[in-house]
Formats: C-alpha cells, sequence, structure tokens
C-alpha cells in the first residue's frame, strides 16, 4: 500500500518537469520586462514564479517526509526515488535561477 502511494505521488511529481522549464521561461520574461520597462507597473509578479516553484517544492518535501525512510527492495521503488531527487535537482536549480533574477532586479533598482 505504501508503495503505490509513493508511486502515485511520483507520478504527480514528475509530471512538474515541463513545467519546470516553462516557470523558468516565465521567470527569464518577466526579469526581461523589468529590465525594458522603467518603472516596473508589476513588480509584485517577478515573485509569482518563485511562489509557483516553491509550491512545487512542498510536494516533493512530502514524498520524502513520507516514503524518504522507507527501505524497499522493490527495483521500481528505487526508480521513483531516483526520479524524486533529479525533478528535486532541476527544482532547486531553477529556484536558485530565480532568485539570482530578483536579487539582479532589486540590486539594479529596476522597477
Amino acid at each position: 500500500m505504501i508503495v503505490t502511494q509513493a508511486y502515485v505521488l511520483v507520478h504527480r511529481i514528475e509530471s512538474f518537469n515541463p513545467f519546470l522549464w516553462l516557470t523558468l521561461a516565465l521567470a527569464a520574461g518577466l526579469h526581461f520586462l523589468a529590465g525594458a520597462l522603467q518603472p516596473m507597473p508589476f513588480r509584485a509578479l517577478l515573485f509569482l514564479p518563485l511562489i509557483y516553484s516553491l509550491l512545487m517544492l512542498l510536494t516533493i518535501r512530502r514524498w520524502f517526509r513520507q516514503f524518504g525512510g522507507y527501505e524497499s527492495d522493490d527495483e521500481e521503488f528505487s526508480a521513483a526515488r531516483r526520479k524524486v531527487k533529479g525533478t528535486l535537482q532541476l527544482l532547486l536549480g531553477v529556484i536558485a535561477a530565480q532568485i539570482v533574477g530578483i536579487a539582479v532586479v532589486v540590486t539594479n533598482g529596476v522597477g
């Protein structure tokens, strides 16, 4: 039963991967607009992709909290754990890029 629940949540987490790239593109577009428009009328929108990424991070945290300590000899469970770790690494990279982008906008006084 626990392994089945872990698989279901892994499939949901795995579906984040395409949206991570879209979120990164959205953040880049918003930062481009922040540089092009002086003053930026929608400065709060810079945080929208970051908030979305942090919500994804909470789902991955939930998976590790529920199933991270679970030991199983099942090869599919091990593959699921690797998939979650891969998505986590990608997500942390996207979040870092978003934070750097926001920091650049704020320190340059754009908006």
